[in-house]
Formats: C-alpha cells, sequence, structure tokens
C-alpha cells in the first residue's frame, strides 16, 4: 500500500487534559492518536486548555497553551473559542493546513470557531453520551434555564455535526448519537480506539489454573475504574455476594477511587464475603497492567459506558469479560469475548461471573478470542492506519466538491506511514 503523505493538521481541541501518565481517559487517547501521528511525519498544531506530560511530544507536534478562564460556562467556552479562531489565523498566515482535526470531546462546539476555514473539519474520536453526561453545560441547572440550556447544546451539536466533513464515532452506540438531519453533509466513518498492544499483553497467568474449575482455587474477578455508582459498583458487591455462596473461592479486586469509595468499602465490610473483596485504591500504569494480568476476569457493570477504554485494555492481556449491555461496552465485547448483562441486574451478573468461574477452559477461549482482536483491529498502529484513509479520502472529498454538499458516502483510500519530517517543536502561548 502507498505510504499516506505528510500532512499538516490543526487540533482546536485535543482534550479537557492532554497527559500521557494520568487517569484521563480522553488525554491519554489525545496523547497517543497525536504522538503516532506525529512519529508518521505528520505535522500538529494542538490547541490544549490543560496539559500534564511527564515526556515531551513528538518534533511534529507543535502545542499551544490556551489556557481557558475558570469557570465550565457558556461565556469560558466562547472565550476559548475566539483565542482559537485568532490562533488558527496567525498560523495561517504563515502554514498551508490540509485539514483541521478536534479530538474527543467534542459536544462543545469547538469547531464552530473555524467556520468559513474552507477545510475539511473532522470531529472524533466520538463517543456515546451514556448515560446523561453529567459535565454538559445543562447538567446543573434546573427548571428552564436547564431546558433552555440543554436546547441550545442540541442546536449546537447539530450545527457543529451539519458543518463538519467527517465525523468519527467509536462504536455502534455512539453513532447512535449523532446528529443527522436531512441535509447533514457529513460522512461517517466508525474509528474504534487503540490500545498499546506491547504493553498491554498476556502475563504469566494468561492461562487459567488447572484447579480453577469451579469448586477449588481461587480465581480472581477485577473492577478497574471510577468507584461510582454509575460504574455499577454496587451491583457488582451485590452479585459477588451471591458468587461467594456458590463459588466459595472466588475473589474481588477493586481498583480505583472515585465519590462512593468509602460507601462501597463500608458495603464491603458488611458482607459475608468481606474477607474476599479486596479494595487496593489507584494504581500507577504499571501497577494497573499488573492486576489485568493477574486476574482471571474483568467485570466492568457500568450503567452505560461511552466507549470502555478500560475493557480493551483487558481483551489486550488477553481476559474474558463479563460487561453490561449498554453503550460502548455492548458493541466491544462480542459472544466469543465475554458475557454480557442487562444493567443494574446483580442476579444476572452473579449467574455470568459464575458461569466462567466454572469453566476455565471458556475462559481461555474468551481471552485468546479477545487478543487476537486487539491484534488485528485495536492497535494504535491499526487504528492511524485508519485514520490516514480516512484523512486522504476526507482531503479528496472536499477538493473535489469544495461546497461541501455532496451525498453522504464511505470513500477509501491508500494507508501507510508517512515520511519522518525533522520539524522543530514550537511551544508558544498564544493570546
Amino acid at each position: 500500500m502507498s505510504p499516506c503523505r505528510p500532512l499538516t493538521i490543526f487540533v482546536p481541541h485535543c482534550s479537557e487534559l492532554l497527559t500521557d501518565y494520568r487517569p484521563h481517559g480522553d488525554g491519554l487517547i489525545s496523547y497517543a492518536l497525536i504522538s503516532r501521528l506525529a512519529e508518521r511525519g505528520h505535522q500538529l498544531h494542538i490547541a490544549a486548555s490543560q496539559t500534564d506530560l511527564q515526556n515531551p511530544l513528538p518534533p511534529g507536534a507543535h502545542l499551544y497553551d490556551l489556557k481557558n478562564r475558570s469557570g465550565d460556562g457558556v461565556a469560558s467556552r466562547l472565550h476559548y473559542m475566539w483565542r482559537v479562531r485568532k490562533l488558527f489565523q496567525f498560523l495561517q498566515a504563515g502554514t498551508k493546513f490540509d485539514l483541521v482535526h478536534q479530538l474527543n470531546p467534542v459536544f462543545t462546539g469547538l469547531s464552530i470557531a473555524l467556520v468559513g476555514c474552507r477545510l475539511p473539519v473532522l470531529l472524533g474520536p466520538f463517543f456515546s453520551r451514556w448515560p446523561h453526561d453529567p459535565t454538559a453545560l445543562s447538567s446543573s441547572r434546573r427548571g428552564w434555564h436547564g431546558l433552555l440550556l440543554e436546547k441550545g447544546r442540541q442546536l449546537t451539536v447539530s450545527l457543529q455535526q451539519n458543518l463538519a466533513d467527517c465525523l468519527l464515532p467509536t462504536t455502534n452506540a455512539a453513532l447512535q448519537q449523532i446528529v443527522r438531519g436531512p441535509r447533514c453533509p457529513s460522512d461517517v466513518e466508525i474509528l474504534p480506539l487503540g490500545v498499546d498492544s506491547t504493553i498491554f499483553c498476556p502475563g504469566a497467568r494468561s492461562e487459567p489454573h488447572p484447579a480453577n474449575d469451579g469448586t477449588s482455587g481461587p480465581v480472581t474477578i477485577l473492577f478497574l475504574a471510577n468507584v461510582s455508582r454509575r460504574k455499577g459498583i454496587f451491583d457488582l458487591l451485590q452479585a459477588f455476594d451471591r458468587v461467594v455462596q456458590r463459588c466459595p473461592q472466588a475473589q474481588l479486586t477493586v481498583s480505583g477511587t472515585g465519590p462512593q469509595l468509602v460507601e462501597a468499602q463500608s458495603i464491603a465490610f458488611s458482607m459475608r464475603a468481606r474477607a474476599q473483596v479486596h479494595f487496593v485504591g489507584h494504581q500507577s500504569r504499571a501497577g494497573t497492567i499488573t492486576l489485568f494480568q493477574s486476574a482471571d476476569i474483568y467485570c466492568l457493570p457500568s450503567h452505560g459506558e461511552p466507549y470502555g477504554l478500560t475493557a480493551v485494555e483487558a481483551m489486550g492481556c488477553g481476559k474474558p469479560l463479563v460487561v453490561t449491555d449498554a453503550g460502548g461496552l455492548g458493541c466491544l465485547v462480542d459472544d466469543q469475548g465475554g458475557l454480557r448483562v442487562p444493567v443494574a441486574n446483580p442476579e444476572r451478573l452473579a449467574d455470568a461471573l459464575c458461569t466462567l468461574i466454572a469453566d476455565p477452559a471458556r475462559r481461555k477461549a474468551m481471552g485468546e478470542h479477545n487478543r487476537r482482536r486487539v491484534l488485528e483491529t485495536m492497535t494504535w498502529d491499526r487504528v492511524v492506519d485508519r485514520l490516514e484513509e480516512i484523512y486522504l479520502a476526507t482531503i479528496d472529498r472536499k477538493r473535489r466538491k469544495p461546497d461541501g454538499r455532496e451525498a453522504l458516502a464511505t470513500m477509501r483510500a491508500p494507508s501507510g506511514k508517512g515520511l519522518r519530517l525533522g520539524a522543530r517543536r514550537n511551544d508558544v502561548s498564544a493570546d
């Protein structure tokens, strides 16, 4: 396949926090995408409102610090949009851009600041809103103020998506959340997120212990997420109380912190199986990988996960999964890789966990299937290959029909690694 030519990309928003080590899903995803694109020779000019990096970005990534004014209201976002437009106009005077790519989250309307730029605009990776977004501007308001803000948000989202040239949902669940009017000119390409398969890989316990037949030998269930009701921690604790009655060798490891941590610990302490529930708190990246590799089953009974990055990491480590059939999780985990249960149903959750505890051969087969899926479709190299194809196809459509009124179609273009460029890093603060 022909390599993708080096592109120059403007990123008006990369995440609320761009980071390479903190437990911030959007920030870690953005860092991975930006780094790998820059390593392939693409030039990226990135506006960021907050960064916390332990390692520098590759030379092709130019970071511009646009610290936003305090608060998360409409005025604050409009101010950030104004600064993004000023930065783009300043850079455009000396740089020929090929496209604009706003990374997640995209429900902020920020790309509207670049209306009239005449460049292809891509939005994503695009998550589903599962469940209602607690950080949305309308979430903190009640009564008619909240209704007006929600209506304004919906209009802004509709305008933003209709002005874009390509939307990048991560799963079919996210696809269902896209606002698509009859005049929407956008193309849509599903783009799953990646995982570093050399780090998130099977460990020494990749194969079940021969004694783990459901009657003897410890079987560890891992929950690794924000400890909150929305992530299903209380459903899991109720389910685990049932599990140990049927599978007394089961162990539950809970990793993470969150608003309901103390409440969850209190409930666990009152359980008959309290000695088999272990809270290990927040873990480093290395500690997280160790937990995945040493577990027998990964369980995330979330009430609706926008994507489910920890589920993909567990898949990379070759683990079987038990998840809820909601949001991104219901799309990521197939029948060969895990069991899906209804939301907030401890009885069904306990049944699914006991089924896998009692069947080590099925756990092993599911884990191997998940590892293959990750290697075939979810490594970062695969994801960036696909993203380069989408870039070229979107640029080609925009060039041929610059008014953006072409019919919806899915187009493919050759992909591959681009040439390395020796561009110098250019970190500045733009006002």
